[in-house]
């Protein structure tokens, strides 16, 4: 945790541009996963940008009469364009085959708006609670719960040989410009904690902390797709169809009855990833050559699983930077908190875990159509058609998923270390606090937690559970090109690519304290005279406020007379007006007091912000003591004074009171009992 330096060196030799292990072809790029994580993964990169697709952007791609292709053609298909997935090395949570969720209805439940529905997991139930007679899903307020055990959360796992044993599933839809559209489906019985990147100046440098956050993130079940787009008539190779459209073909014959391994299908349209569903979609055009294909293949696209969030992307990469948390401008030593998605495949030896498509026995599973269900299909496949969340509702519990962090090394992320201590980063010591990690030292802390309330706002809608394939917007619905927040960043700081934000990270962040600061020694004694004269300043007209009233209220008191000349006694008016003086001062007081109290408070917790670094030029230590003690006079200076001006209110409507009697009648023994025992008190 000690060597955290953000290795500028790394990201600008290697994080920008596909390597030589990526060979172009029909313009497309070529993934060998044998060349590595040296040759194949960026440092840091953001979503590709987006335009959206003009509505004829793939006009006579495609025949103009597409042919009925057969359920065999269909399943030879799906195979051809299933995706290579791979995953990242340190990922805990991996992919898993439905069906291991409901093998055992004893260990889950159905539940409708937080009422139990069904204790058992039974798929006649599912079905029942979500769809109606007429194939209609709308059972959103339904949702189920799965026993979270250990072997249940981690997944199918891989074998030895570092292939998924879990298996993918499909739909398919014909789309527009007469196209065919295959949506792939993985399905992961937990959804890992978020990962975020901290910026932070330290020591003189800019360092960068990645690292995972639970419970951010953290949800029961985890729905993944991947979708390809490609015409709907299949001839054996693409030349034969450029050739038929050139030709002015409108019908051509369909793709043989019989389709064999030997066939080549088109190279698709487009391959469309969705890093966080209904927020961002990256829709590739691989007729531009923007489409990333598994070694030398022309149909299988890739996709990188980003470390524990699942989402899918075209590129391996070890902080793909896909948003960026609000940052708190007075922290001069935080440059910057990211949420990233890590998408590294290989691990420290060069290996790498991923799935590869198997037609025999197939890995590619189809799913059943909504008007087969029931009908035409085994009970075993009724969780197509339920139309709640695959999971809980609620935030896991963090006896399931911790909440403390786990730091990783900041050169591969493909490790883990320590986190710094508060000696080594006190910003990710703060951190930790805005975010409830760690006990907040203070109140200002507690309520500076910005960070905290942004995270929240972003993972607690999506830490319910997943809806499923059947209630996907996209299950026959093409996606639109959606860019990721992040841009919204970079366009504001006028970056237009990902490798200029990349740089932008390491060299344009204003920070105060990466380069030494001309700091003027504080001349602490002409300070502390100027103080000291300013408060004993405020003491004297404090002091000489007072005596002015009480000159005033002394002098021969104002008393009203009637129309036949008689004196009015005093009335609660009169006493009201004497005694509002000293209402005001108590009130200018209260607020004294309180002011003094915040400033007193917020300054003792300023050690605890992390803003620019110590000096001892400042002398802190002696200004805390002379703010204290000076303080302190001032306090008892006031608080004399606030009882001085009662008693000389007082002493005035006593003054006011004894005058009126003696210009009426005699004082009464009450009131010369008052008077007298006030002179011989106070004066």
């Amino acid at each position: 945790g000690n060597d955290n330096v953000l290795p500028v060196a790394l990201i600008l030799v290697s994080l920008f541009a596909l390597t030589s292990a990526q060979t172009a072809s029909a313009q497309n790029t070529h993934f060998f996963p044998e060349h590595g994580a040296a040759q194949n993964t960026k440092y840091c990169d953001v979503p590709r940008y987006q335009t959206p697709l003009a509505p004829e952007a793939f006009d006579n791609r495609c025949l103009v009469r597409a042919a009925t292709l057969n359920d065999d053609e269909i399943e030879w298909l799906a195979q051809a364009y299933a995706p290579y997935l791979f995953f990242h090395p340190l990922e805990p949570y991996t992919m898993s085959s439905i069906n291991h969720t409901f093998n055992n209805p004893k260990r889950g439940q159905i539940y409708m708006h937080n009422y139990l529905f069904d204790n058992d997991l039974h798929q006649e139930s599912l079905l029942a609670s979500t769809r109606d007679n007429n194939y209609v899903i709308h059972g959103d307020h339904f949702h189920i719960e799965h026993e979270l055990s250990q072997n249940y959360m981690e997944g199918d796992g891989f074998d030895r040989e570092g292939l998924s044993k879990a298996q993918i599933y499909y739909n398919f839809f014909v789309s527009e410009d007469n196209t065919i559209t295959f949506n792939y489906y993985l399905w992961f019985p937990l959804s890992g904690p978020a990962s975020l990147g901290l910026i932070t100046s330290v020591n003189g440098t800019n360092q960068y902390i990645p690292f995972q956050q639970p419970p951010y993130g953290t949800k029961e079940g985890d729905w993944e797709s991947l979708s390809v787009r490609t015409c709907a008539t299949q001839l054996e190779n693409p030349t034969q169809q450029q050739e038929g459209q050139e030709e002015g073909v409108e019908n051509v014959t369909q793709a043989q009855d019989n389709t064999t391994e030997d066939q080549i299908p088109q190279i698709p349209l487009t391959v469309t990833y969705r890093p966080r569903e209904g927020e961002s979609a990256l829709v590739l055009d691989c007729t531009k050559g923007q489409c990333t294909f598994f070694r030398d293949s022309t149909t299988h696209p890739v996709g990188f699983v980003a470390l524990g969030s699942h989402e899918i992307y075209p590129s391996s990469v070890n902080e793909m930077v896909y948003s960026e948390v609000p940052k708190l401008d007075f922290l001069v030593n935080l440059q910057a908190v990211l949420v990233v998605h890590r998408t590294a495949y290989a691990d420290g030896d060069g290996g790498y875990r991923y799935f590869a498509p198997n037609a025999k026995p197939s890995n590619v599973l189809r799913l059943p159509n909504q008007n087969d269900v029931p009908e035409k299909v085994d009970e075993s496949d009724y969780w197509v058609s339920f139309g709640g969340r695959f999971g809980r509702i609620d935030e896991l519990d963090v006896s399931i998923v911790g909440n403390l962090p786990t730091c990783l090394d900041n050169e591969t992320a493909t490790s883990t270390v320590g986190c710094p201590t508060e000696t080594e980063n006190r910003v990710f010591t703060f951190l930790m606090q805005m975010l409830k990690v760690y006990p907040p030292k203070s109140s200002f802390i507690e309520a500076s937690s910005i960070v905290y309330e942004y995270l929240l706002s972003r993972y607690t809608a999506v830490a319910k559970g997943p809806f499923g394939p059947a209630a996907s917007p996209h299950y026959e619905r093409l996606s639109n090109p959606k860019n990721a927040p992040i841009w919204e960043h970079l366009e504001a700081r006028n970056l237009s690519t990902g490798d200029e934000f990349c740089r932008y990270l390491v060299d344009r962040i204003p920070d105060t304290v990466r380069f030494p600061i001309d700091v003027e020694p504080i001349p602490l004694l002409k300070h502390a005279a100027f103080v000291t004269v300013m408060i004993l300043s405020f003491v004297a007209f404090n002091i000489f406020l007072v005596l002015v009233l009480r000159r005033r209220f002394l002098r021969e008191p104002v008393l009203q007379v009637d129309n036949s000349g008689n004196y009015k006694a005093p009335t609660r008016a009169k006493k009201r007006g004497i005694f509002s003086y000293a209402l005001c001062f108590t009130i200018a007081y209260a607020f004294a007091v309180a002011a003094a109290a915040v400033f007193t408070v917020g300054y003792t917790l300023m050690s605890d912000i992390p803003l620019v670094g110590d000096t001892d030029r400042l002398g802190l230590e002696a200004i805390d003591i002379f703010t204290f003690v000076f303080g302190i006079l001032g306090f008892i200076s006031d608080t004399c004074l606030l009882v001085l001006t009662w008693l000389v209110a007082s002493e005035t409507w006593l003054a006011v009171q004894r005058k009126y009697h003696l210009l009426v009648d005699d004082i009464d023994a009450v009131g010369r009992h008052q008077w007298d025992n006030f002179h011989t008190r106070y004066w």
